[in-house]
């Protein structure tokens, strides 16, 4: 049974999304900017080649469909006369609603977004906007220091030192003849995002120098103290000519010193976990392809710093304070601790992440963004995304079983997340409490004074498949007023995160070998080695169909019968075993199947209705209590409903009768494993 109207919707997003576009070397646009690097190799993007079908699938969670909304929203929100600059803010509060720049743009947003890029064109197959993207991919080129930083040009960027959010700059007292500014946060997610170029693109060597030369910057950094090292500082400045001028920490956590140096000692809590969280994962990850020693020690080194001597977790994992800093820094630990074996890693991580699952309702996935929660009692994208992550991590190295977590938090908060929709901006702009008079922290009229610094132009529409900031467990735009900006939109910071979630949880869904191929969630997916049809949750049922002959075993999720599943093989009822593997005990094992096969699971679906408390202060419209009704793993209703921008609108899924859609899948030739 097919649904017109969801069919017509999901061809115009498909003609948008992957409309071809050249991809010529560009060459950037505005020659005013001064880069640290004039001149780069004329680096391609990777080819992304794959197989392309059109097909029906069950109208229910796509997450090759949400890669492509992401890079809608990240491709469009940029400034084409500022080489594709991103936008780092979108608001809401305002008519018309306006996207601005800030020092955020590169500091926060830039390099997590070229990150996600190119993973998220293997998950969906999506070519728009490749253009726009080469040119950011070269302008992050263009910004590596021959010290391994990525530096920031302020020359050509008017508001290249305007800090709307006051909250990284405030003590970093930048010189007046600073030119190149570069901090540690980002460099780490520069150095993510030329690995996740390079393993895209694995013919490629074009990337390996940038890389080598970032790792050896990040050890020169490093202040090595035996098991443990740190780094004095996260802000360098430069002079025109490129010669040191300042080095200094930034602000982040309330601290903060103008001048540094390897006789100061170590700082404490979110400064110290802002310094490096990226730049451990980012040199885990490098030493995992090159077994560079450097890279392993810098990891190591600065994991233990963060675990045992900064303060910002307790022995047994507990923590306080800003949640999504505190899970990136889980992520480099536990990065660290697979490549390297360390097992004391690994297990801290497991404690924590247990932890922070108690602080919000992870039958959703509904967490804090501080604790003790402050004002607006909302979950932050960023900290969603992470959950997400590190549930994926977890399970996929088989060492804590995260399977029902991810299913969960992705099927619901983490989808309902995203932009899908944006018919309800042109009703929220109206709302008498949108009227919002800053930007960040910054009086309107100050920042306007900024040439260039915002935009109104069709930010409705360019935000189709970006990410919550503030989010109640049941509208996108709820009732947390607060500061002076009134209601807010979407931060950049969100955006990067969540799009690369969503490669996290769309890579998790198959594992496969040329001998066995594990479906562990079970949700639409296409790859070179099959098709998954998933049903859930109008009915329980998904349908895998082979493409190659070999092993076959499937993940149940924890709420279906055991006794109750079926398994079909072509119509033909087929004896299934359940894994004995450590981690694995709910997969099915199927033995092989031959290709073009199609296997199909059939089981009940369970409808449970749950009584839950929302564990923060009520503020606004957020509801302290809410009822929640659920198919399987997914949210089918919620109440009291939303106001503005309500969840789950998902009265279909309560039909018991498969909706259809017809889409043009993607087979990626390659899959990075992420």
């Amino acid at each position: 049974m097919k649904n017109p109207k969801r069919h017509l919707q999901f061809l115009l997003l498909t003609a948008m999304g992957w409309a071809l576009t050249a991809c010529a070397t560009p060459s950037l646009t505005n020659p005013n900017i001064r880069y640290i690097r004039p001149e780069v190799p004329a680096v391609d993007l990777p080819p992304y080649k794959g197989e392309y079908k059109n097909q029906d699938i069950p109208d229910t969670l796509d997450l090759a469909h949400r890669a492509a909304l992401a890079i809608h929203t990240i491709t469009e929100c940029t400034n084409p006369e500022y080489d594709h600059e991103v936008y780092i803010n979108a608001y809401f509060n305002r008519n018309p609603p306006v996207m601005n720049h800030s020092y955020h743009d590169y500091n926060g947003y830039h390099p997590k977004i070229m990150e996600a890029l190119p993973l998220l064109r293997l998950a969906s197959g999506s070519t728009q906007n490749l253009e726009a993207e080469h040119i950011m991919l070269r302008a992050m080129l263009k910004m590596m220091g021959d010290d391994g930083l990525y530096y920031m040009p302020i020359k050509g960027r008017p508001w290249a030192l305007f800090d709307d959010w006051g909250s990284f700059l405030a003590n970093a007292n930048p010189p007046e003849d600073a030119a190149h500014i570069a901090a540690m946060w980002p460099s780490g997610r520069a150095l993510l995002a030329l690995e996740a170029y390079s393993a895209a693109d694995p013919e490629n060597q074009e990337y390996d120098a940038f890389m080598k030369r970032m790792v050896d910057g990040f050890r020169a950094k490093l202040n090595d103290r035996g098991k443990w090292g740190y780094f004095p500082g996260d802000i360098t400045y430069l002079n025109e000519d490129g010669e040191l001028i300042a080095y200094s920490q930034s602000s982040y956590g309330g601290k903060g010193r103008a001048s540094v140096d390897n006789d100061t000692p170590p700082i404490t809590g979110l400064n110290a976990i802002s310094f490096c969280s990226p730049v451990m994962q980012a040199c885990a990850k490098y030493y995992a392809r090159s077994k560079y020693e450097p890279a392993g020690e810098v990891a190591s080194k600065l994991s233990y710093w963060i675990k045992d001597v900064s303060e910002s977790f307790n022995p047994d994992g507990t923590f306080s304070n800003h949640f999504h800093l505190h899970l990136n820094a889980l992520m480099g630990m536990l990065e660290t601790g697979l490549v390297m074996n360390d097992n004391e890693l690994i297990d801290f991580v497991i404690k924590s992440y247990e932890f922070s699952k108690t602080t919000g309702v992870p039958l959703v996935g509904h967490f804090p963004e501080h604790m003790p929660v402050q004002a607006h009692t909302t979950n932050e994208g960023c900290g969603m995304a992470d959950m997400v992550c590190l549930a994926a991590m977890l399970s996929r190295a088989g060492k804590h079983d995260a399977w029902d977590d991810l299913d969960r938090w992705v099927r619901n908060e983490f989808a309902e997340m995203q932009i899908t929709n944006t018919d309800w901006i042109d009703r929220v702009v109206m709302l008498e409490e949108s009227k919002g008079t800053t930007l960040g922290n910054t009086p309107f009229e100050e920042a306007n004074s900024i040439p260039d610094v915002y935009t109104t132009d069709r930010v409705k529409e360019r935000s189709l498949g970006a990410f919550a900031t503030w989010a109640s467990i049941n509208d996108w735009y709820p009732g947390w007023i607060g500061m002076t900006s009134g209601r807010f939109g979407w931060c950049g910071c969100c955006m990067g995160n969540g799009a690369r979630a969503i490669y996290y949880a769309w890579e998790s869904i198959l594992s496969a070998d040329e001998r066995l191929l594990k479906v562990n969630l079970l949700l639409n997916r296409s790859s070179k080695w099959a098709e998954v049809k998933s049903h859930l949750p109008y009915e329980g049922r998904v349908q895998i169909e082979m493409k190659r002959t070999m092993g076959l075993e499937v993940r149940i999720p924890g709420w279906v019968d055991r006794n109750a599943i079926q398994v079909f093989n072509d119509g033909m009822a087929m004896d299934l075993t359940w894994s004995n593997e450590p981690g694995m005990q709910d997969h099915i094992k199927l033995g092989t199947v031959g290709m073009s096969h199609v296997v199909t699971i059939e089981f009940p679906m369970v409808e449970k209705y749950h009584e839950v408390d929302v564990p923060f202060p009520t503020d606004g419209n957020n509801p302290k209590h809410v009822r929640i009704q659920m198919r399987g793993n997914d949210v089918v209703d919620i109440w009291p409903k939303g106001l503005n921008a309500p969840f789950y609108q998902r009265s279909h899924y309560k039909m018991g009768e498969t909706l259809w859609k017809q889409v043009e899948t993607f087979s990626p030739d390659l899959e990075v494993d992420w």
